[in-house]
């Protein structure tokens, strides 16, 4: 078969983050109107605290909706919006319960001006950094390896594949926290993050670096992106992990889009053959 590349989502397959992303999405939101939830920015030692309030749950329950962290705010504004919405979502995990936050979305993101999502960008990277830049380990903590998953990833280096992290996460980031989970096989250069475009212009650029036939490209996504069908379509394989950022009924989605489910935590296997 040859070389074998092997990109695969960061958050969600490598790395569990729900919690940092929460709590960076709303230091960024009070940053740009402070009267928005806690009204105060909230330290890494306090996300106990918030665990589990509404706000968090919902995140959480919500995140499969965000591709990029601009959509951090919209989410947070479909939480502050319907409330109700979301405690009932939260008792039921009902289909018909989530649909109305799903057709909204798009919604809101299109109402937000440019600049409001810009400016929440901003300050969402900002925030990272200064979290990570005051305390290291404090911001380490907010997160955790998926353990399975990477020992699948070790397994799979040493069969030849090259990984490559395709991300919308900041490349720093990405890269103390490879370092911190010993990921010692992941080349720097190899990641593709929020400065690289979306998913299909990252894989269009680990084509033409590598110069191998798209059917020796295999994708791991941890959410169902409207592109993946088309990058499916392009001759790469393509697949969505489970126990990543989807909901229940992506796995459906995916499968009408030809696309494979990864189980967690046991896929080496299945891409060696």
């Amino acid at each position: 078969m040859g070389k074998k590349i092997l990109a695969t989502s960061f958050d969600g397959v490598i790395n569990h983050s729900i919690n940092e992303c929460c709590l960076v999405s709303l230091n960024a939101y009070n940053g740009i109107n402070p009267d928005s939830f806690f009204r105060r920015p909230i330290e890494p030692k306090e996300i106990k605290l918030v665990k589990n309030t509404l706000v968090l749950r919902g995140f959480t329950m919500l995140r499969p909706l965000v591709s990029i962290a601009e959509d951090y705010l919209v989410v947070l504004k479909l939480i502050e919006q319907d409330v109700d919405g979301v405690y009932e979502l939260l008792i039921s995990e009902s289909k018909e319960k989530l649909n109305p936050f799903l057709r909204e979305f798009e919604k809101m993101k299109n109402e937000i001006s440019k600049d409001v999502l810009k400016n929440f960008n901003q300050k969402f990277y900002q925030e990272r950094k200064r979290l990570r830049e005051d305390d290291l380990e404090s911001w380490f903590n907010l997160q955790e390896p998926i353990e399975e998953n990477i020992k699948e990833l070790r397994k799979l280096s040493k069969e030849g594949f090259t990984i490559y992290i395709t991300t919308s996460k900041d490349k720093e980031s990405c890269s103390l926290l490879l370092d911190k989970y010993g990921l010692d096989f992941v080349k720097k250069e190899n990641i593709l993050s929020k400065g690289d475009g979306d998913i299909k212009k990252k894989i269009d650029l680990i084509s033409k670096k590598e110069s191998i036939p798209p059917e020796n490209i295999f994708l791991i996504n941890d959410i169902l992106h409207s592109d993946l069908g088309e990058i499916k379509k392009n001759g790469i394989q393509v697949f969505l992990i489970k126990g990543g950022y989807s909901f229940q009924s992506d796995s459906d989605k995916a499968k009408e889009k030809g696309i494979k489910i990864l189980e967690r935590g046991n896929f080496a296997s299945v891409l060696k053959n």
